[in-house]
């Protein structure tokens, strides 16, 4: 099987992945660094050789190198496991769910201090054996490899407490340290209307949109019993400068079905109201837009939002609040929001709650609460928090320019490091390693993607070409270094 224009798969992987996975071993290697390679191939235009094991030859661990085999660098491609979720742009993304192509990843920027919407570099998937390192408590669920990167700052070094820094896992075991789950976000467009939103945040999570036909939506009706509540919509409507009608009618407990008094709002249909419309849908949707909205008003969307459906606890000098809903969707909206808004929070999922509902017991198949700290976006990991084992199993990771990602796993948030980078060390028997360098350089521009070519190590100019496409080029179509 080909695994592009000029290589087989078993040229670019170990006799030993070929022989567990035969063609299938073409998951490992990244599409991306598939096409930078054959790019190099048709700017030298010879013949090259990455791994000859099945032709005879002694070369078998040139191009992806599986965790463990003892050769190359030890901290290149350490994972995630498969059960960690990514964020993207098109939402929490799998291992078997993520596009290379048509995703981006949401990636902290550690020198502006705030999250961006980056291009995916390489994706990577493989076999793992060996021991593995979580780091879990209350608030923080991560799983990864010994070697992958972590992103942390020591909780009792003074000088380390400043910054983050990275760190490999196996370094920083057992240590008392800080962990990254949200920062300010960085992709933001100032052209919004914010009581437009604000009134968007509340149909979606305490009103209805009426209807007098299928295909017309008409006004928008809140029925609501806390002054809280009613507060917050009428100086919504104020600010709006919006019409509305207000009597009191009788409404029923979901929880037990027993009859209560309650203020019904009706919105008439206006341009406000049509704006409105087309943000939520009528199935009252979080759009991904919002996610384009400055960090203070994220916050602020977040806060009018638990007003109407959800809880502010005022034992924690409501810094902290509770949202509820059926609704995965939203939910999962609302906590990128608060991740982007630099608030720490939690997902959790329940399932088959029972309700009574005009004395008839109902079961709510699934309901989700996302718990919220409205001024903390870090957790502090201590020595009990930190366990390891050993894995046998796949993980799996993305890289990107800012060398970091946001992870979920079991609806916990955490700010992490990416892997490294996937090469080729390639040989011809046309042209020198030498001669091959040069030939790259000469012709840059013809480069599809930006490289890095190692030229030297400890003794001296390399006589292969090794060639890969980490983030780290410092902005160049040819990067050189020394290993």
């Amino acid at each position: 099987m080909q695994a592009n224009k000029y290589f087989q798969v078993k040229e670019l992987v170990s006799s030993n992945i070929y022989k567990e996975y035969g063609d299938d071993a073409i998951k490992f290697l990244d599409p991306k660094a598939l096409k930078a390679l054959e790019n190099v191939r048709e700017i030298l235009g010879v013949p090259l050789i990455c791994n000859n094991w099945a032709a005879g030859g002694s070369r078998n661990y040139s191009g992806y190198r599986e965790p463990g085999c003892g050769v190359g660098v030890k901290n290149s491609y350490h994972c995630i496991d498969i059960n960690t979720e990514i964020l993207t742009n098109h939402g929490w993304k799998t291992y078997n769910t993520i596009d290379i192509q048509n995703d981006k990843v949401y990636s902290y920027n550690i020198d502006k201090n705030g999250i961006e919407i980056v291009p995916i570099q390489q994706y990577f998937f493989q076999k793992y054996d060996g021991e593995i390192i979580q780091i879990q408590n209350k608030l923080i669920d991560i799983f990864v490899t010994d070697q992958h990167r972590l992103l942390t700052k020591a909780k009792n070094n003074y000088k380390d407490r400043e910054f983050y820094r990275f760190e490999l896992a196996k370094d920083s075991f057992g240590k008392r340290r800080e962990i990254m789950n949200a920062a300010n976000n960085l992709s933001v467009s100032e052209d919004f209307d914010l009581n437009i939103w604000r009134l968007a945040m509340a149909v979606i999570a305490d009103g209805s949109i009426s209807k007098k036909n299928i295909r017309k939506y008409n006004n928008f009706v809140f029925k609501l019993v806390k002054e809280r509540d009613i507060n917050e919509l009428e100086n919504i409507l104020y600010n709006l400068n919006l019409s509305y009608s207000k009597t009191k009618v009788i409404s029923y407990y979901l929880s037990n079905g027993d009859p209560y008094y309650c203020w019904q709002y009706i919105l008439p249909v206006t341009k406000v109201t049509k704006l409105v419309l087309d943000i939520i849908g009528k199935n009252k949707k979080i759009p991904n837009t919002v996610l384009e909205l400055p960090s203070y008003i994220l916050k602020e969307l977040l806060i009018t939002y638990a007003k109407f459906d959800g809880t502010i606890d005022k034992r924690t000098n409501c810094n902290c609040m509770t949202i509820y809903s059926t609704d995965e969707h939203n939910i999962d909206m609302l906590q990128k929001m608060s991740i982007l808004a630099g608030m720490r929070c939690i997902k959790r999922s329940f399932t088959n709650q029972k309700v009574i509902c005009n004395n008839i017991e109902t079961t709510i198949r699934e309901i989700h609460h996302l718990y919220i700290h409205l001024n903390r976006s870090e957790t502090r990991i201590n020595e009990k928090d930190w366990s390891k084992k050993q894995f046998s199993g796949y993980v799996w990771c993305v890289s990107n320019r800012n060398e970091t990602i946001i992870t979920r796993r079991n609806g916990k948030i955490a700010i992490i490091g990416n892997c490294k980078g996937q090469a080729f060390d390639l040989i011809s028997t046309k042209l020198t390693a030498k001669e091959m360098r040069e030939i790259l350089e000469n012709n840059q521009d013809k480069l599809r993607y930006p490289i890095r070519v190692e030229k030297w190590d400890n003794k001296g100019e390399i006589s292969w070409l090794h060639i890969d496409i980490s983030p780290n080029t410092h902005g160049k179509k040819l990067h050189f270094f020394h290993a």
